[in-house]
């Protein structure tokens, strides 16, 4: 397992003992030197649900455990920078931690997770809250839950 320093890239850097193919590589790379504007504002080149489906289509359909455990991954990776959002809004809200928690127990051990889970923890996950920031990250959490079930990543 691969450990990354937290905090701002301004550079696309792989550690050198990665062992990436090549077309995700390069798919990652050209994502990641998109410009902001680019990716959120009106008149953008393209838009982050573009670049996502191009990562994505790289990595494969989650049809093995490989390319499986590599959407849970990039799901958890999205969750980890979502995180702070919610801790800024919510402290005292523990539901992040609790996802964590699940999703290290998959990957460590492919524990066997129910798949009415993320419905279970996140039960309003459709009603508009109080912030928009929170809602967006919320979503990114439930998301990354059910990605644990192949049929629904």
């Amino acid at each position: 397992m691969f450990v990354f320093d937290i905090g701002h890239y301004t550079d696309f850097k792989l550690p050198s003992n990665s062992d990436i193919p090549e077309q995700l590589q390069q798919t990652l790379q050209t994502v990641w030197y998109r410009k902001y504007d680019d990716l959120y504002e009106r008149g953008g080149k393209c838009n982050v649900e573009e670049a996502f489906v191009e990562v994505m289509t790289a990595f494969g359909m989650p049809n093995d455990p490989i390319s499986h455990q590599r959407y849970v991954y990039m799901a958890y990776g999205i969750a980890l920078a979502a995180k702070p959002t919610i801790k800024h809004y919510f402290p005292e809200e523990h539901k992040a931690d609790i996802v964590e928690g699940i999703v290290s127990c998959w990957l460590k051990d492919s524990c066997e997770i129910p798949e009415s889970w993320a419905d279970t923890l996140f039960p309003n996950i459709n009603k508009i809250g109080k912030y928009q920031a929170t809602d967006e990250a919320y979503n990114i959490f439930y998301g990354l839950l059910q990605t644990l079930n192949t049929k629904i990543a």
